[in-house]
């Protein structure tokens, strides 16, 4: 089986929850308490044996939608005349 690399979305995911644990040492410190205690759970034990690891991981995909941010800089504006965009429309497309 080859091995399964992960995703842009999965990398960015993991770059935002790094970062939050990494500006809140408190939660960090919280979150490897919770973590320490059990061994190696069954994927549907996470949800009930670390309601913390939970919460930060929901908390952070509210904050940071795992979703291609646009960093480009628009140098010109370029005016649109918004009757000339829906001319040939009618009422019903628009």
């Amino acid at each position: 089986m080859l091995p399964r690399f992960p995703s842009f979305t999965e990398l960015c995911f993991s770059q935002w929850i790094l970062y939050e644990l990494s500006v809140n040492p408190r939660l960090q410190q919280d979150l490897r308490g919770e973590i320490s205690v059990v061994g190696d759970p069954l994927f549907d034990d996470l949800n009930r044996k670390f309601p913390l690891l939970d919460a930060v991981l929901k908390e952070t995909l509210r904050m940071h939608p795992p979703i291609s941010e646009n960093h480009h800089v628009v140098r010109d504006s370029i005016p649109a005349s918004i009757a000339k965009l829906i001319y040939n429309m009618t009422v019903v497309e628009i």
